[in-house]
Formats: C-alpha cells, structure tokens, sequence
C-alpha cells in the first residue's frame, strides 16, 4: 500500500490504526437494467479492513470485501454475479479497495484509491464525509461510480445493461493497534 498527505490540522485528532466495524457499517451498489427501466440494488455484508494516519499526516489503507457476501434480494440473480459473466467468485473471490490518498482539509474531503476486481483496477476518487461518535468511533461516508467495462464486467445480453454502477459506503472505524 501506498501512502499520500492528509490534511495536517485534522491529523492529529485522527492519528493512528482505526479498523472497519463490520457490524455497523453497510456497503451498497445500483446499477440500471432492463434498457434502463429498472435498477437493481444490492448490498455486501462481509468486509473487513484498515485505515493508518500517521503523525505526519500520511494515509493508507485498504477495504476487502467479499463477493460470496453480495445480496440483491433475488438469488438467481446473486449466483448469476458471482459467475464468470461478472465476478468470477472461484477466481476472485474477494474486491478490494486499497487506500492511498485520503483528505480532511475543509471543502476537499475525499478518498482516494485502486478498486481491485477480478483482474481488473479502476482508480476511484470520492467525496468523503467523516465525522467523530461520542465513544471515538470514526464515521466515514463515501459515494462514487464506476464504470462497470472498467472492472471487466462486459456481460450484456442484449443491452440490457445501462450506465455505470453507483457505489455508496458508510463504515464505522473503531481506533486500535
């Protein structure tokens, strides 16, 4: 992983290892379908990952989900995801996003990094909302899209795909060693 500057005022209150929560937080995905008509939303439920600010204000990180996880409501379709026409779970059976820029500075909040899928690497950049809990937690927000021929996932049977996927994320980080 790589590391890039934060926003020095807010580094120090945000110092050191914080760790996703996996039970508080929720990892979502939409995407139109049937020529646009419809859209198809779904969430991941297992992930784990970190986030590491460092006294002088460097960042890394990385978010691992997995695939097996993803749920749309209709399991037909959830095998169908998980085939080789989308992720490929045999092969790939986890997504992550690596870390490697994250900004606090006022007006410019965002996260910044690679999103590994299959063999596929789409560089994201998100608007990024956080804020501080009472009992230290870190909550972080992030919204994006991604284009889904980016990630390798060209299985359109008669175009019945449109437009790109539209990620929306919200993990509590607990602080930790």
């Amino acid at each position: 992983m790589s590391t890039q500057q934060v926003d020095r005022s807010a580094a120090p209150t945000l110092q050191g290892p914080w760790h996703v929560d996996p039970s508080a937080g929720k990892l979502q995905f939409s995407v139109k379908t049937f020529w646009g008509l419809l859209t198809v939303k779904g969430t991941f439920d297992t992930y784990e990952g970190t986030l590491n600010i460092d006294g002088r204000g460097n960042a890394s990180g990385e978010l691992v989900v997995s695939v097996d996880s993803l749920d749309t409501r209709n399991a037909k379709r959830d095998e169908h995801l998980r085939s080789p026409d989308f992720f490929h779970k045999e092969l790939h059976p986890t997504v992550r996003f690596v870390v490697d820029a994250f900004s606090t500075a006022p007006g410019a909040e965002e996260i910044t990094g690679d999103l590994y899928v299959g063999g596929k690497i789409a560089r994201l950049r998100l608007p990024l909302e956080f804020s501080r809990s009472g009992q230290g937690l870190l909550r972080l927000k992030a919204s994006g899209v991604v284009s889904r021929e980016d990630v390798g996932m060209l299985w359109n049977r008669a175009g019945m795909i449109r437009g790109d996927v539209v990620l929306d994320g919200e993990l509590d980080l607990i602080p930790g060693s």
